[in-house]
């Protein structure tokens, strides 16, 4: 985007600065100067002719110019518009400095390209009311300089893509007036008639505005006007088109004015099926259903934000013009415009989500510059607004100290409320609260939050302004989170002690598989936006996803043993509560006979997890039934875990079809354990006891016990026998044989002696293993 110099300096004074400077200041404040470029203006080597004569010829016309002190000129020229006896024309005499260097003995008619303006071949025509023979630099600078802004640093500034915009930051930045903008007081022609103004796609339009004026006459643009639109790369097409042009390139919103003649009134909607249009531009183009487009009745005359259509285009003789001003959605603009490969003027800034009370603005303006261009117009109807005006107020509150502290330096009230005014913020002050009143030409994606305040006040007071200070912070030490630490030791346990490998599921449970194993979780917490139909209840449990992994990594590897750490949701409960849940699942080939090792090496694993976690001894005892909504609760094949504090999770081992749905034929043993009954810290967790420095022993015992009164009661029963050297008690393992006979089963248990104070000799170890003998007569039990 290029800005003018010269252009900014109508709004505000920069007497003094260099445009260096100007451009540094924008950098650091408001948007990214990429560039300077000095524009040198050939104005002082032209002059204004009267056309005396234009007479046709071949190829051309022979023109007799009054070139002003009684110079007559007589030249060849091709046929333009506009060329006709009577009207005034720029002139290069002799001498000029035409851009290809080359000569003319007669002089000839100037065009904005011959003085460096633009591409614009074509000659310029001068107002009526310039004397033959006054210089063009009367009317056009020598010397402009162009400032190139970075498009993207002012993507969220819509009302940067005017001059105007850079004025207000300007006069903001250097403390110096912003010239008001000179507008016509629409609000009087209120009682005139409405026009048809129909806004029937609110979502793609926010606000449509509708403006009939007569002009009595169509005087020549001004020069200056022609120039800075040449500049911009814009050619100038008749004081009507130039007016809707320079409003948009200094307020940032765009206009179109449709021939009066054609169209009568206007309507904003989709083009509602695939039809053929002819731009501004005289190409066809193919509108699809869902492009937004302006109707005059059923026909269309405008592409919404991006273009015009040919049919209604305002010529050189349009007297009565409907000028449209309106705020078309950002997104749909975009879209037709790529689809379309046409990028304009208008839609680039339609593109940035213009405020929607630029729209009133810049009619306003339109009218108020053919006023003082000479059209002498007259308003055909009020101003007809469909949709939001924008002109309601915004209002943001904040503290009034919220700017200071986001700067961490104290910024004076009097420099907040000089810059928020500058910038056209209303502020109002009172019980520790800054109102802040959001001027109609400022956008809602732009401003809308306290922040976007601070932010407005500190980028003009100048970041280098505020002092740079380290931030302070009180370090100290962070007592270990116990559950955190808890987990962390489990991980090490399973992982690198023992080959488990550590899976992550989702949150929610696989309703298809839920069905497969038959489980219907009751009062499980739904999704309201599930990531599919068929994954929206929350777990309740982690079971069902860790059997479900187990069977894809069942056809891959023959064993494997998996866990996670997770949370569930229980259910029933208000509000519902997530617990942390340790699950794991052991997978195995192998026969039945070995099942039983199996699984009490898995409880063997858990046994030493109660221990890291300081929670004692871990007991099994038996599910008295097992829930039978829950199917991989096995009977008989099941146990609930118990420490010294009570029950703190299950353990069981499929069979029969919940085994066949995860891995046929193989063992799988599973666990969960809620840790949050593991409340004690796991650092430190049990109390160290000293090693004895001398020699210890170990001894075995082969008991006989009735399978059918479980495990848990001949722990129970051993647990009841102390002894002085026993420092520790370990289960080996189990054995069954005929010759035990049907209800007999051998458990092997070693004991750890020790002495504090000496070393153990045979005396010690059979007085031991009396004790230990006698202890088991009591209770009927016998070794193998």
């Amino acid at each position: 985007m290029l800005i003018s110099l010269n252009w900014l300096g109508d709004h505000v004074d920069l007497t003094g600065l260099a445009p260096e400077g100007i451009a540094e200041r924008l950098t650091v404040s408001c948007a990214e100067v990429e560039g300077l470029t000095e524009v040198k203006i050939a104005s002082d080597f032209a002059v204004v002719a009267r056309i005396l004569a234009a007479r046709p010829i071949d190829g051309g016309l022979e023109l007799e110019l009054n070139a002003g002190g009684g110079q007559r000129v007589t030249l060849r020229h091709a046929a333009a518009p506009g060329l006709a006896e009577g009207r005034h024309v720029a002139y290069g005499p002799p001498g000029f400095p035409w851009p290809n260097g080359g000569e003319c003995r007669e002089g000839g008619l100037v065009s904005m390209a011959a003085l460096g303006l633009g591409e614009d071949v074509g000659p310029i025509l001068c107002p009526a009311d310039a004397s033959p023979g006054t210089p063009l630099s009367r009317f056009i600078p020598t010397g402009d300089t162009l400032i190139e802004i970075d498009n993207k640093s002012a993507t969220h500034r819509p009302d940067l893509w005017g001059v105007y915009g850079f004025a207000r930051e300007l006069a903001a930045i250097l403390r110096r007036p912003l010239t008001p903008l000179d507008t016509a007081d629409l609000p009087r022609f209120g009682d005139l008639p409405d026009l048809p103004v129909a806004n029937e796609a609110a979502g793609d339009c926010e606000v449509l505005t509708g403006f009939a004026v007569d002009v009595a006459d169509l005087p020549v643009t001004p020069l200056p006007v022609q120039a800075r639109l040449a500049l911009m790369g814009i050619r100038s097409a008749g004081i009507l088109v130039d007016a809707t042009n320079y409003v948009m390139l200094e307020t940032g919103q765009p206009t179109h004015a449709y021939d009066r003649d054609v169209v009568s009134g206007l309507a904003v909607r989709m083009a509602g099926k695939a039809r053929d249009f002819v731009t501004l531009d005289g190409r066809g183009r193919r509108l699809e259903p869902e492009d937004l487009v302006v109707f005059a009745g059923d026909t269309p005359v405008g592409l919404a934000g991006i273009m015009g259509g040919a049919r209604s285009a305002v010529g050189d003789g349009s007297t009565r013009i409907l000028i449209e001003a309106a705020q078309f959605r950002a997104a749909r603009v975009r879209r037709t415009a790529g689809r379309l490969g046409l990028r304009t003027e208008a839609s680039q800034r339609f593109e940035k989500s213009l405020a929607p009370g630029m729209a009133s603005l810049a009619q306003a303006r339109i009218f108020r510059l053919l006023e003082a261009w000479g059209a002498a117009p007259a308003a055909r109807s009020r101003l007809c607004v469909q949709g939001d005006a924008g002109l309601t107020p915004r209002r943001i509150t904040m503290r009034t100290d919220e700017i200071s502290r986001n700067a961490g330096t104290a910024i004076p009230d009097a420099e907040i409320d000089r810059i928020l005014g500058a910038l056209g913020f209303g502020i109002e002050r009172g019980d520790g609260q800054l109102a802040v009143t959001v001027p109609p030409h400022r956008s809602r994606q732009d401003i809308g939050l306290p922040i976007d305040i601070v932010e407005e006040v500190l980028r003009i007071f100048g970041y280098a302004n505020i002092a740079p200070r380290l931030p302070t912070a009180r370090i100290a030490p962070v007592d270990p989170n116990a559950g955190q630490m808890r987990q962390r030791k489990i991980r090490r346990l399973l992982s690198t002690g023992h080959g488990f490998a550590e899976v992550q599921t989702y949150l929610w449970t696989d309703d298809t598989w839920l069905r497969e194993i038959g489980y219907e979780p009751e009062g499980a917490l739904r999704l309201r936006n599930p990531v599919a139909p068929d994954k929206g209840r929350l777990r309740t449990t982690l079971v069902p996803n860790l059997l479900d992994v187990a069977r894809s990594n069942a056809g891959h590897r023959t064993d494997c043993a998996i866990y996670e750490i997770g949370r569930v949701v229980l259910p029933s409960t208000t509000p519902h509560r997530e617990v942390d849940r340790l699950c794991g699942v052991s997978l195995r080939a192998g026969r039945d006979d070995t099942l039983e090792s199996h699984y009490r090496e898995i409880k063997g694993i858990l046994e030493k997890i109660v221990a890291a976690t300081g929670r004692g001894r871990l007991r099994t005892l038996p599910i008295e039934p097992p829930d039978a909504t829950l199917p991989w609760q096995v009977p008989d094949l099941t146990a609930t875990l118990a420490d010294d504090t009570g029950p703190i999770g299950t353990i069981g081992v499929l069979y029969g079809p919940i085994r066949d749905k995860v891995a046929t034929g193989r063992q799988v043993v599973w666990f969960e354990v809620d840790l949050e009954r593991l409340t004690q810290p796991g650092y430190p967790a049990a109390a160290f006891r000293p090693f004895s420095e001398y020699p210890g022993s170990t001894q075995d015992f082969s008991v006989l016990w009735n399978p059918e009164r479980g495990f848990a009661a001949l722990e129970t029963v051993l647990e009841g026998f102390t002894h002085r050297l026993v420092r520790k008690r370990e289960f080996l393992m189990t054995y069954r044989s005929k010759d035990l006979g049907p209800d007999g089963q051998s458990y092997t248990f070693r004991y750890f002696l020790a002495d504090r104070e000496r070393t153990l000799d045979g005396e010690d170890l059979e007085q031991f293993r009396h004790a230990m003998l006698g202890y088991l007569a009591t209770h009927g039990i016998t070794l193998r």
